[in-house]
């Protein structure tokens, strides 16, 4: 710990308030846990909920709020403005002109959070004791030094944000453009040179002269699934029951049954995810909330899974409160049937071509996942007096969004100043470093 530095109790340094109201006050906002980003403060507010029928914890624009439930998930808030929260929220109020920013930095930093994390009760919905909470030390510079790391940490961390959302936003775009590549591959064909056709469907326009338009019922055999399930489905498989339940939305939970002896695909059936198409190998158990679609013809089954899921079926489903497709209505669907040959080279581009999509997406959710880390270190170390805030004359993270920004990768260390600093130990900088480069 850094000269000048002590050990303070959180009660001492933020007293807890806890102003208790019988329900959410007429026009006063609202924060739910829900409403906090978990690991960065950042405040959700386009979910802001109307209706509120519990009693509420009131804080106002000065406060610093955490949630006490699920700890580990460090949900913690500097709203600026006041109102009501869930008492599934601690709420503190910064004393003695301590700085609030600081304060919620030493509450999102790795170590506070474990240490919480470490002194819950209940296994499926651990929360903190309050008691508990405030008892725990903070590492606390003097005032001058709290506004000091509070401002370079309030910079530095917006720069990593920018580049988590970048790449958020790359990865979003790899979904859409692998949608897109599928989509023309099924609908036209790989021969951009090929002789088109009117298809006489309006949402599909033309198609490969020599293909054809089928309607699905005089190429396959749809039914409900089975409802004959009497054991409870397990949320995670076992060494018995490890055989996916699927429903309307995708799997559901694991059982010992199988209603399914060869490949199918299921569709699901009712829900607000009605329409989505998988394809199940077995064994597996098709409940009656999706269909299954078997005793194919015409199309290979991989194939028409594709065709399906770019159908987009679940605009199909009545507009009713609980959504729903029928298997009438797929049956009458019609669809294009390119001969099974070039089905198969279809697919085998469309594997290739995925493959190559999804190893950029993985690169970015692994970079997502360091960046992570380095922000939650960065935190750390500058709250705990681990390192001076402020000496780097050329911020790392500043040149790498920059670099990233044009998709070059993080820049070779010969285009960085000698007086860089660390944002953690030399040794786990360098690591993270070395394993953020960008391979796209």
């Amino acid at each position: 710990m850094s000269t000048g530095w002590q050990k303070i109790r959180l009660k001492f340094f933020a007293p807890s308030v806890r102003k208790i109201l019988p329900s959410r006050p007429k026009g006063m906002r609202y924060l739910g846990l829900e409403n906090i980003e978990p690991g960065t403060g950042k405040l959700l507010l386009d979910t802001e909920q109307e209706q509120v029928d519990s009693s509420v914890v009131a804080f106002d624009k000065h406060s610093v709020l955490f949630g006490k439930l699920r700890p580990y998930l460090a949900k913690v808030a500097t709203p600026d403005f006041g109102g009501v929260a869930s008492t599934e929220m601690m709420v503190f109020e910064p004393a003695n002109n301590n700085n609030r920013q600081f304060l919620a930095y030493s509450l999102l930093s790795d170590e506070f959070i474990k240490r919480v994390s470490g002194m819950t009760d209940g296994a499926k919905m651990p929360r903190a004791n309050p008691g508990g909470v405030l008892n725990l030390s903070l590492c606390v510079p003097p005032s001058f030094e709290q506004k000091r790391i509070s401002a370079y940490l309030d910079k530095q961390t917006a720069k990593i944000d920018r580049l988590m959302d970048m790449r958020r936003r790359q990865m979003d775009l790899l979904k859409e453009q692998r949608a897109a590549l599928i989509q023309q591959a099924v609908n036209r064909g790989l021969n951009p040179n090929a002789p088109m056709k009117d298809s006489g469907l309006p949402w599909l326009g033309e198609i490969p002269a020599h293909w054809k338009v089928a309607v699905l019922k005089w190429q396959m055999q749809i039914a409900s699934g089975d409802s004959a399930l009497t054991e409870a489905l397990l949320i995670e498989p076992d060494g018995i029951s490890n055989i996916p339940a699927i429903g309307g939305n995708g799997v559901m939970g694991f059982t010992a049954k199988s209603n399914v002896s060869s490949p199918i695909l299921a569709i699901g059936r009712v829900g607000a995810l009605c329409g989505n198409v998988h394809f199940v190998p077995p064994p597996a158990w098709i409940t009656d909330n999706a269909l299954m679609v078997f005793d194919v013809r015409g199309y290979s089954l991989e194939f028409l899974w594709r065709l399906l899921t770019v159908l987009n079926m679940n605009r199909l489903a009545n507009h009713n409160a609980q959504p729903l497709i029928t298997g009438t209505l797929v049956k009458n669907q019609r669809a294009p049937l390119p001969p099974l040959e070039e089905q198969r080279e279809i697919l085998e581009f469309i594997q290739v071509e995925s493959a190559k999509f999804d190893a950029l997406h993985a690169a970015y959710a692994r970079q997502l996942e360091l960046l992570t880390e380095y922000r939650a270190a960065l935190i750390h170390e500058c709250v705990t007096g681990q390192r001076i805030a402020g000496v780097v004359a050329v911020d790392v993270v500043a040149v790498d969004v920059v670099a990233a920004g044009a998709d070059s990768g993080f820049p070779p260390r010969s285009t960085r100043t000698a007086t860089m600093g660390s944002f953690f130990c030399r040794a786990h900088r360098a690591r993270l470093q070395a394993r953020l480069q960008v391979n796209a």
